[in-house]
């Protein structure tokens, strides 16, 4: 049995050593020529392929490999004990594959390189093929060609499936492995992203260190003027237990910016129309409301306090952090916490419904701010700010833009 396996698997190289190098020139039983054979396996390999091309055209291409698969199972594991029913089923498959894919493919026109004068089916697909249209012919059914050859194409695709070994099991493994090679090449990928952000997360964070230090210097060297200054009046809110040994909380608030856009200035002088073919020119801005010039600013105090309340809310919870960034604007404030070690950031971002009902406001939002070690709260302002149309499109970012059709949608968070 291994010494025919090993032979299946010669036989199939030979074939298709001889197929894949054939040539019309070569001499061989169609052919007389004094020409020297140019066939990979000599004067036997033109033979073979030109008879083989011939008799069953492009389905002598399917014979080399379920050869091959075979001899190569045989080899590798001998003689059975009993030779299994499926083996017979395969056997007889051969004759199938061979007439359904040789039928089909003298259905098809032969290309314009084909050598011979038979179809693409060779002898025994023009022969099918001219029994079938004769059979559909004498019962009136000839229009039924094409769906008999589309029939043929999947019998002889099924059938060699089956003759090389192909089931429903090793079709779901072969899909798991590739499943599974996908996923492995994501996971590294992945990985690979999840180190580089890490890595650039870390320089940021190092960076930001060394921004906080140099800020808290330059606070102790204020604090220490501040103590020789006897005349200096206390602070309006005592501090807390514990806050002396706090870093001082920061209070960033961005500098309201007025619209420099060179609309709002062209349309401080309002222009006569002036009709011109193809010209066009939008509504003035002043058409529109501008915005209120009082605007409520939260103080310092205020939200010192609602950054202490918040703390207290978050410590009740089991949260353990200190609040060390605020940051006002015109609709919601943003608290910058940094969790002490240990703590989870999905611990705190679950509980964003229950510091919005201990702070007394309509919602919370928590996340991660991205590359650095804290987390953002932002809370709704008891008072918030109108933003009105008009300074909107009166903005320099507005009007300097490349897009096509550019959309006002708001404000940020930093009122810009």
């Amino acid at each position: 049995m291994r010494l025919g396996g090993a032979a299946l698997i010669a036989m199939a190289l030979f074939q298709l050593a001889a197929l894949a190098s054939f040539s019309i020139s070569d001499p061989s039983l169609n052919t007389a020529t004094a020409r020297v054979v140019g066939n990979w396996m000599g004067a036997p390999g033109a033979v073979y392929a030109d008879l083989a091309l011939q008799l069953l055209g492009a389905a002598a291409l399917l014979l080399p490999a379920p050869m091959a698969i075979w001899g190569a199972v045989a080899l590798a594991r001998g003689a059975p004990e009993e030779t299994p029913w499926i083996f017979w089923v395969r056997l007889a498959l051969v004759p199938a594959v061979v007439l359904a894919a040789a039928g089909f493919a003298a259905s098809l026109p032969a290309p314009a390189s084909w050598p011979f004068v038979v179809g693409g089916g060779g002898l025994v697909g023009d022969g099918l093929l001219g029994l079938i249209a004769s059979m559909l012919t004498a019962v009136g059914a000839a229009s039924f060609g094409p769906f008999l050859a589309g029939l043929a194409l999947l019998v002889a695709v099924v059938a060699y499936g089956a003759l090389c070994g192909l089931t429903l099991e090793r079709l779901a493994d072969a899909a798991y492995v590739v499943e599974n090679a996908a996923y492995a090449v994501y996971d590294f990928i992945a990985d690979r992203i999840d180190a580089w952000r890490e890595a650039r997360a870390d320089e940021e964070a190092e960076g930001e260190e060394d921004e906080i230090d140099g800020d808290l210097d330059e606070e102790e060297d204020d604090e220490s003027d501040e103590e020789e200054d006897e005349d200096e009046e206390p602070p309006l809110i005592a501090p807390s237990r514990g806050e002396d040994r706090r870093r001082k909380r920061r209070i960033i608030r961005k500098e309201a910016r007025k619209a420099s856009g060179k609309r709002e200035a062209r349309e401080a002088q309002v222009e006569l129309p002036v009709f011109e073919p193809g010209s066009y020119e939008l509504p003035p801005l002043a058409l529109l409301a501008k915005p209120q010039a009082s605007r409520k600013v939260i103080s310092d105090e205020a939200l010192e306090q609602n950054a202490r309340m918040l703390e207290n809310v978050l410590s009740d919870f089991g949260v353990k952090g200190e609040i060390v960034n605020v940051r006002p604007g015109p609709v919601v404030t943003l608290y910058e916490l940094e969790p002490a070690a240990g703590v989870k950031s999905s611990r705190v971002i679950g509980l964003s419904d229950d510091i919005a009902r201990s702070m007394s406001a309509v919602a919370c939002r928590v996340a991660v701010v991205p590359g650095r070690n804290a987390i953002g709260i932002e809370l709704p302002n008891q008072d918030r700010e109108m933003v009105v149309l008009r300074e909107l499109l009166g903005a320099g970012e507005f009007e300097n833009t490349t897009g096509s059709l550019t959309l006002a949608l708001g404000k940020s968070i930093g009122g810009e």
